[in-house]
């Protein structure tokens, strides 16, 4: 088969909300030709910035080079990668909200609302839905909503992407 640069690969949208999740110091790339998805350290973004000669890694340690290398990669061709929506596009927070909206209980809800309060809000939350057996409805809520932005992000860059059966209607 011969590869026209102008197509673009077919992004699984259950893959994708799972590279998506966020990762503290981290940034995702999408390859949009390729399909495949780079995790890159915020940190070694800096440090190809203060590279000298991006040609000479004979100084940078070797666990380092493949990072730099995609970093490289990247760089180089901007028009075939893609960012990920940062943990900021998702907020999570909003989510929270949002689910404990959809619930009846009022003292479930109430738990909810005084768990996302004030420092380790995600931490409280994630132990409070453990302990009302709320994990797998959370979870779906959660991933339906990041389904809807995966789909919204892919179709504002003409992506195609596909989505799984056991998705539809859900």
């Amino acid at each position: 088969m011969d590869f026209n640069k102008s197509e673009k690969a077919v992004v699984d949208l259950e893959v994708f909300i799972v590279q998506m999740e966020p990762v503290d110091g981290y940034m995702m790339f999408l390859n949009i030709r390729t399909g495949e998805y780079v995790m890159v350290n915020e940190d070694y973004l800096r440090r190809v910035e203060q590279l000298k000669d991006l040609q000479d890694l004979s100084g940078v340690h070797e666990f380092e080079k493949e990072e730099i290398m995609n970093i490289l990669d990247i760089e180089e061709n901007f028009d075939e990668y893609e960012a990920l929506p940062t943990k900021f596009d998702l907020d999570e927070y909003s989510i929270m909200e949002d689910f404990i909206e959809t619930l009846e209980d009022r003292k479930v809800i109430e738990q909810l609302e005084e768990a996302i309060i004030g420092k380790r809000a995600f931490r409280r939350f994630k132990d409070t839905i453990s302990s009302l057996g709320l994990s797998n409805a959370w979870y779906n809520y959660r991933d339906q909503f990041f389904l809807e932005i995966a789909k919204s992000w892919c179709e504002e860059r003409n992506i195609p992407h596909k989505i799984r059966k056991s998705e539809i209607g859900e």
